[in-house]
């Protein structure tokens, strides 16, 4: 009689969770002959569910299940299931995505610049979908001035001296707003 080695049953991610979330996905094996040896790797690390606090992993003779609750920033990752018996192995992968609002990577901070030089003002955030930035002189005309983390006046001239709000928004929860001077002084 021919030995196979172990073959998994697909398994993927819900595409909508987020922070707070919780989620469990089965790893089952549907081909091969037992005993398995089975363990978890998130993003090519063995998970070790007494290490981290928000998983468990509970392991039958054909499955394993991995718990995640809740659902945390650090939870994002290629998450696979590898399963071996004496015939070979079987591993397959799937990815998680948390959707996360916008966090600061860096507060924007006020500057001071001399008339003519370069200056720029910069401010970094994180979330998932990634957040679309923006620079909104606050001047009456709120005009958005840049689509990028990052307002680079080269040179810097005394008009350009005021308040300056910066936004991240990915569309999960507010949008994150930081307001800070640009002040230029002349020579």
């Amino acid at each position: 009689m021919l030995q196979r080695p172990p073959q998994i049953q697909p398994f993927s991610f819900p595409s909508n969770l987020k922070i707070g979330d919780k989620t469990t996905f089965m790893c089952a094996i549907i081909n091969g002959k037992p005993p398995f040896t089975i363990r978890w790797l998130k993003d090519d690390m063995e998970l070790d569910a007494k290490s981290i606090s928000n998983i468990q992993i509970v392991k039958g003779e054909i499955y394993s299940n991995l718990f995640l609750d809740p659902i945390d920033s650090s939870s994002s990752g290629n998450y696979t299931c590898e399963v071996k018996n004496r015939n070979g192995k079987a591993s397959l992968s799937s990815s998680l995505n948390i959707q996360a609002p916008p966090e600061w990577l860096s507060v924007p901070k006020d500057v001071t610049a001399l008339e003519g030089s370069s200056v720029s003002l910069q401010c970094n955030s994180k979330g998932s979908p990634l957040p679309r930035m923006s620079w909104t002189k606050l001047d009456g005309l709120n005009q958005i001035l840049g689509n990028s983390s990052v307002l680079v006046f080269s040179p810097v001239e005394r008009v350009h001296a005021g308040k300056y709000r910066c936004t991240a928004d990915n569309g999960l929860g507010p949008p994150l707003q930081h307001t800070v001077t640009l002040t230029v002084h002349c020579e």
